[in-house]
């Protein structure tokens, strides 16, 4: 059972299915997390039609958490986990 939601805003559901593949991809080739949410910080902001502020030089503090169980996502499921059903 489900409800197949979409923002009145077709806008934000795109960006969210570019996250969603940026994030995938990052997480199938181990690529470095501040990397991935440096790229999502772009995203976000040109997405809002604005320049992202650069990053470079500013310490985020402890390293970037992340959740590697798979279930937890589960919530909100990728395309590759549709695709199992």
């Amino acid at each position: 059972l489900g409800y197949p939601w979409t923002h009145r805003d077709a806008r934000v559901d795109t960006l969210q299915r570019e996250i969603e593949a940026r994030v995938a991809d990052a997480a199938q080739c181990d690529r470095n997390r501040r990397e991935t949410f440096e790229e999502i910080w772009r995203l976000a902001h040109a997405a809002a039609g604005r320049t992202a502020p650069d990053l470079a030089g500013i310490d985020l503090g402890q390293p970037v958490p992340h959740l590697s169980e798979p279930w937890y996502c589960c919530a909100e499921p990728t395309q590759q986990q549709l695709a199992s059903f």
